[in-house]
């Protein structure tokens, strides 16, 4: 029976993905038992498609694939049902005792994950404010043998700051070991 759910859920999975999943509405994208995946399930659980594919047969089976584990997932709540699961007393005791956690992701996603999705220009503004610095170091050398000699220490392990104060030609490298500070 269960084999016949599948199907019926990969059948309609790929109706509505061929369809596009238009927003307009809330289409079903899958029925398992009683219940309906809807597009904004779909939405929910795996974005509002910020997802990048190089085909799209690529998304197409990608989001099949989504669409197939919460098929799978509601398949696996509905045993656990059947089994009576719900009605242990343990979970009810795990359920109380992460109740202020529930309630705190559910403000979370309520007030701060409403608000959180920002624009391409908000996020080019606080990109721009972002002083980005790059902390420099060189060894100045007039010979190229010098310099060729010098990459084989680095590469076997000699101190760079050692190698800049010995063999640097630029007098400041005595006292900064080739340092030349942050660059913005």
């Amino acid at each position: 029976m269960k084999s016949r759910y599948i199907a019926l859920s990969l059948f309609l999975a790929a109706m509505a993905l061929l369809a596009g999943c238009s927003k307009k509405g809330n289409p079903t994208l899958a029925k398992v038992g009683d219940k309906e995946i809807k597009f904004l399930d779909f939405q929910d659980d795996y974005g509002s498609g910020k997802l990048n594919f190089a085909t799209a047969q690529e998304e197409f089976d990608r989001k099949k694939d989504m669409v197939d584990s919460m098929v799978v997932t509601q398949l696996l709540i509905d045993a656990a049902y059947e089994k009576n699961l719900d009605k242990l007393e343990e979970l009810s005791r795990v359920v109380l005792a992460n109740r202020n956690r529930f309630l705190l992701d559910a403000l979370y996603q309520e007030q701060i994950m409403k608000d959180s999705d920002p624009s391409d220009a908000e996020v080019k503004q606080f990109w721009n404010k972002l002083e980005f610095q790059v902390r420099a170091s060189h060894i100045l050398l007039n010979n190229i043998d010098t310099a060729n000699m010098l990459v084989e220490k680095l590469k076997a392990g000699e101190n760079f700051e050692k190698l800049a104060f010995d063999y640097s030609i630029d007098p400041s490298a005595k006292r900064n070991r080739g340092d030349m500070g942050y660059f913005l």
